[in-house]
């Protein structure tokens, strides 16, 4: 008798037991209660990689300043002698070339009260009219010198010219007509020296030569970008 109780004690307890057991089986492996299987979460982890920007322990120097250029002054006609200023070959149509050299004084940027030359090669062939009888305007090249002495140093600006050489007939007396030049001006670095050796530049020239007196009145306007080798 007393093994048959205990037959039917441990066959009441056996499904008690197997669920306990069941229930330790499925536990998360982790915390307390650790079971077999390892723990789920819901959410997976990510690793976030941080990209760093550099940033500039300088700042870059500014380049040089594009500045307002302008010149005014006055002088007289030189000479105006038969072929090319370079004396190189005249090469208009017909082979006609003047040479026409001026010289005086100026006040302009960047350099004060400077003296200057030009020396401008003017193509007497091709000369359209300008619809007035006697009025024509010829096409001229040739370089304006401006220089100046600051202390011990010659600066010296050197300026391409390139435009037209035009006779003005409402100006007609004994003496001529008077002669105008409209041109562009290029700063020649290359041909410059002091304060203007590495400067660049450009714009407009004009200059006005009366018949009468061979005065000359000259002025010009532009930009120029000063780059002192100093």
């Amino acid at each position: 008798m007393p093994a048959r109780r205990t037959v039917a004690r441990l066959s009441r307890l056996l499904p008690i037991l197997v669920m306990g057991a069941f229930t330790f089986l499925v536990l998360p492996n982790s915390g307390c209660g650790q079971g077999i299987f390892p723990e789920v979460t819901g959410s997976a982890t990510t690793t976030a990689t941080s990209t760093s920007l550099s940033t500039p322990t300088s700042t870059p120097s500014p380049g040089p300043v594009l500045q307002t250029f302008s010149m005014m002054g006055s002088g007289t006609a030189v000479s105006l002698n038969d072929g090319t200023c370079s004396h190189g070959g005249c090469a208009s149509s017909r082979g006609s070339c003047l040479c026409l050299k001026l010289e005086g004084s100026l006040n302009a940027s960047l350099i004060g009260k400077a003296s200057w030359t030009a020396a401008i090669t003017i193509n007497f062939d091709d000369c359209p009219s300008t619809g007035t009888a006697s009025g024509f305007c010829c096409i001229g090249d040739g370089l304006l010198t401006a220089t100046a002495k600051q202390g011990k140093t010659m600066n010296i600006m050197t300026m391409s010219i390139n435009g037209d050489v035009c006779d003005d007939p409402a100006t007609s007396d004994a003496a001529g007509d008077d002669i105008s030049v409209q041109a562009n001006f290029k700063i020649l670095p290359a041909s410059s020296a002091g304060k203007f050796a590495q400067s660049i530049g450009t714009g407009r020239f004009n200059a006005f030569q009366d018949a009468a007196t061979g005065d000359t009145y000259v002025n010009g306007n532009g930009a120029i970008q000063l780059v002192s080798p100093f």
